[in-house]
């Protein structure tokens, strides 16, 4: 290893060494309340990204057990994927649907990894912006797949009603004749 890499792993190794103290202390506090170690990021944009993520996965895990109401499950992905896209940059209203805006930062990572080049820094920025991106998409997925299979069973449930009610009106009708 040259003295000029050495130096440069040094650099890289105090700075972000150092780089942790620029998180402000409200989000170490919810780092840690989530159980995540903040000397682990770098800068706030990644901190939030990691945030958005465990939370994610956190009301996913308790609407799972309790039995909430998907809706609320809906609206906690739509929260997270509102926050990751102001993380990157990318403006989003109220009104505003959640693949739309995976959409919008889709493409805005897509613009990042363009402008990162080989910029450490920006590559793991990107890095967990993608991981959170990439949760938030899963999490959608599951959720819309769980949607149709619930459609599915009603559907099934109803025909069997039908069939059920076909059968008893073939039967009712057979004693009246």
């Amino acid at each position: 290893m040259s003295v000029s890499s050495i130096s440069s792993v040094s650099s890289a190794s105090s700075a972000s060494s150092t780089s942790s103290t620029s998180l402000t202390d409200e989000t170490k506090a919810k780092l840690k309340a989530l159980g995540l170690d903040p000397s682990k990021y770098t800068s706030e944009s990644q901190a939030e990204a990691a945030i958005a993520t465990a939370q994610n996965s956190q009301n996913a895990n308790s609407s799972a057990k309790s039995g909430k109401p998907q809706n609320s499950e809906f609206e906690s992905i739509k929260s997270n994927a509102q926050s990751l896209a102001s993380g990157v940059g990318v403006s989003v209203s109220k009104q505003d649907k959640v693949s739309d805006i995976l959409s919008n930062v889709s493409a805005k990572l897509a613009e990042m990894q363009t402008e990162a080049g080989t910029d450490p820094k920006k590559l793991g920025d990107l890095e967990k912006f993608q991981a959170s991106y990439n949760s938030i998409s899963t999490s959608l997925s599951n959720l819309e797949s769980k949607k149709q299979a619930g459609q599915a069973q009603l559907t099934g449930s109803l025909s069997g009603l039908a069939t059920y009610n076909q059968a008893f009106l073939n039967m009712t009708n057979k004693k009246a004749a």
